[in-house]
């Protein structure tokens, strides 16, 4: 809700996309010490980026690194790494872009900021990490809710209108390894729908080739399974013609209606925009503190359908998915390009 805070300041519309983190098949590496831990993060970017990216506290200062494994820009096998500087609200800055926050959950979720060179423009993308995605297509498949950020060209991931867009909608996932995705439409409801519809296949390692029909280009889907039984997705865009560069973020789609309170707590978030900042929620209220302004405004749940969060701020409104708690999603209404991706403090 930092564009409910950025496009407020800016304004913005938020988008929670919640459903608690941790669990799954293998694809992730993790070691600790009774000073700190090492965790490797399968990571999406929201450009078009899909990275290993491992935070380790194990050392003073504490150090990131990453490892580029699928890339919409030829960075493929590209490496990085720095330091981070501890807040006391348990994330970090890490060097080089100080307005970034890097903070990994006990759930096994990771959110943050990475600055790359893209097309030689330095740009910070918004991450979303996972040290356990699944493995398995039984698991993978349901029916999901998502919110997604997208460019039609990868010249440097840079968010402006019309070159690059936000939207919502539905994605289903099947048994046999195909899918179908409708945009701005809810699939339960309306079976027959269908914007696009593709295929599935895991890789290795809990990355999944994510393809649509009439398209050889892959794009890549990691996930994660929750603790109650929802699973999270990260659908890597990489798509000319298609999708375009970017990301989706999904979680699954609630069978029952929002019971009041269980989206309260303080979300941490990270904007394309690179701005970072809190986002606290309060039953139907939020109010947002960012590096580039502060926003309030109401919340209205199962709206337009179920795990959907209608948002209105004090000079703009959005959508939000809640399906637990765990990770943050949000996408103004106003110009169609902001976007924010967050956890929930844990």
């Amino acid at each position: 809700m930092k564009k409910l805070l950025y496009w407020l300041t800016a304004i913005s519309s938020s988008i929670l996309l919640v459903a608690c983190g941790g669990g799954g098949g293998g694809g992730s590496s993790s070691s600790s010490s009774s000073s700190g831990t090492s965790t490797t993060y399968t990571s999406s970017g929201s450009v078009g980026e899909v990275l290993n990216f491992t935070v380790n506290t194990t050392v003073s200062p504490p150090t990131y690194s990453y490892t580029i494994v699928k890339s919409s820009y030829g960075l493929t096998n590209q490496t990085g790494s720095g330091t981070l500087t501890a807040n006391a609200n348990g994330s970090y800055i890490p060097s080089g872009s100080p307005n970034s926050i890097v903070y990994p959950l006990p759930n096994g979720l990771l959110v943050g900021g990475l600055k790359l060179n893209l097309a030689g423009t330095q740009t910070v993308v918004p991450l979303l990490g996972m040290s356990s995605p699944v493995t398995s297509l039984s698991s993978l498949a349901g029916t999901y809710n998502y919110i997604s950020t997208a460019c039609n060209t990868n010249a440097n991931g840079y968010p402006t209108f019309p070159n690059c867009a936000t939207s919502y909608g539905t994605i289903k996932v099947n048994t046999n390894g195909t899918f179908t995705q409708c945009t701005t439409t809810n699939i339960t409801t309306t079976p027959g729908c269908s914007t696009t519809a593709g295929t599935v296949a895991n890789q290795s390692s809990g990355i999944w080739e994510f393809v649509r029909t009439g398209s050889a280009n892959k794009n890549y889907l990691i996930a994660s399974t929750a603790s109650n039984g929802q699973i999270v997705l990260a659908i890597d865009f990489n798509d000319a013609g298609g999708y375009g560069y970017g990301h989706a973020i999904a979680s699954t789609q609630p069978t029952t209606a929002f019971v009041a309170g269980s989206a309260n707590g303080t979300w941490f978030a990270h904007a394309n925009n690179n701005s970072s900042g809190v986002t606290v929620v309060s039953g139907t209220s939020f109010n947002s503190v960012f590096t580039t302004g502060n926003n309030s405004g109401t919340l209205t749940f199962d709206n337009p359908w179920s795990g959907i969060v209608r948002v209105v701020g004090l000079t703009d409104t959005g959508f939000a998915i809640l399906a637990g708690t765990g990770v943050y999603a949000y996408r103004s209404n106003s110009g169609g390009v902001y976007y924010e991706l967050g956890v929930l403090r844990q």
